[in-house]
């Protein structure tokens, strides 16, 4: 975020808040570019005034190329930003939970282990799959470490404003974080999403790791139990005229529903087994839906979005974009679409300005910009082309 105007020397103060706003579009580049996939990027606490970094430590040049993007924005951010308080002008209103240790425990859980997943593939699975198709959604999205979920900085500037919260791979949940969870993530009507077996690992105070069948249930209040043998966790989705697949091979532990208890809806069914695979139930305060299946479509996250109430910035399937930061940036992700795109934004905002266009903002020397609307809500983009990123600084009113 830019820092508030506290330094007596103007000069002083434009030059830190200056390099902020650099850093923090770096990051939401970067970020954008890769789908918010890229676990390197989750340093949450590290900007502004932090020793933070944006791409692999050990590989600078990788990220090279993106960072020459931010001096197409420099002029804008002396011109304009300097003087906002508020970064974070559009909200992320879906978060993705990975954790980073959890593949670790595979084994441990009964999981896929060689000679059947000798790469550990199912857990690659696991954990891009979900960040690759939510990206898609059009919605305010951003993934963090299960870890991220007790700093200060998640609490304050990322969950007043989340309405739906996926967790990818929490296999083990420390009990400070499950308390949280329920103490304060299932709260206001938000809905938590969980994918496969979470809560499924208790790790006692010598270390030792074993695998608890009833932790799903706990951590979700649902009545799942483990399902027999392994299962290839393929489903079929209600409401959409052709199957989607999982992983082709058996895995095990796998979790369905316990009968057929009342107020929870059956949202799909595992193709071998017919028996519950993505379930869903209100319980007042919130909302959770667990999914065994590990694959789900765009178009499924989409309508458990719309339903958690998440405003979608972009009707257009496979597009991406960033929100959180100073800007909001939209990647054209289909590679055969060549059109504008309508933006729907939360509110009503005093100006919209676009910076330069194509692929990662064309020029990187450019710092020519146009007033897209005036007192707006929405506007539409120039045509875009696969792979092309458009910039845009929202003022407020």
């Amino acid at each position: 975020m830019l820092s508030v105007a506290t330094n007596k020397n103007p000069e002083i103060h434009t030059t830190t808040t200056i390099r902020d706003t650099s850093a923090v579009l770096k990051r939401n580049l970067l970020t954008t570019a890769l789908h918010s996939a890229a676990t390197y990027l989750y340093d949450l606490d590290g900007f502004p005034g932090k020793a933070g970094w944006w791409g692999r430590p050990n590989e600078p040049s990788e990220s090279s190329s993106i960072w020459a993007t931010a001096k197409a924005a420099r002029e804008i951010a002396r011109d304009r930003l300097w003087r906002q308080t508020n970064a974070s002008l559009v909200p992320v209103e879906i978060a993705l939970i990975v954790d980073d240790v959890s593949p670790a425990y595979f084994a441990t859980a009964g999981g896929p282990i060689p000679p059947t997943d000798p790469d550990l593939g199912f857990s690659s699975v696991l954990h891009y799959m979900p960040a690759h198709e939510l990206a898609r959604t059009g919605a305010p999205f951003r993934t963090f470490l299960l870890s991220d979920l007790l700093l200060p900085s998640f609490q304050t500037e990322v969950l007043p404003s989340l309405k739906l919260i996926v967790f990818a791979n929490a296999l083990r949940i420390e009990p400070a974080v499950r308390s949280y969870i329920g103490t304060t993530l299932a709260q206001g009507g938000r809905t938590l999403l969980y994918i496969w077996a979470p809560n499924s690992i208790r790790e006692d105070s010598e270390g030792a790791v074993s695998f608890d069948a009833s932790g799903p249930a706990a951590i979700t209040g649902l009545p799942l139990v483990q399902g027999p043998g392994e299962s290839s966790l393929q489903a079929d989705i209600s409401g959409f005229a052709f199957p989607y697949f999982g992983p082709s091979y058996g895995i095990g532990p796998w979790f369905t529903l316990d009968g057929s208890p009342p107020g929870v809806s059956v949202l799909a069914s595992y193709r071998s087994s017919r028996r519950p695979a993505v379930v869903e139930k209100a319980f007042g305060t919130h909302t959770v839906v667990f999914s065994g299946a590990v694959m789900l479509p765009t178009e499924v996250y989409t309508k458990i979005a719309r339903a958690a109430g998440v405003h979608m910035l972009l009707t257009t399937a496979s597009d991406v974009v960033d929100v959180g930061g100073t800007a909001l940036m939209v990647v054209a992700g289909d590679p055969t679409l060549h059109a504008a795109r309508e933006i729907s934004l939360p509110r009503r905002f005093g100006a919209v300005i676009g910076a330069s266009s194509g692929a990662y903002l064309g020029d990187a020397n450019a710092t020519s910009t146009q007033t897209v609307c005036k007192r707006c809500d929405g506007f539409k983009t120039a045509e875009m082309a696969p792979g092309d990123v458009s910039l845009f600084f929202l003022e407020e009113l």
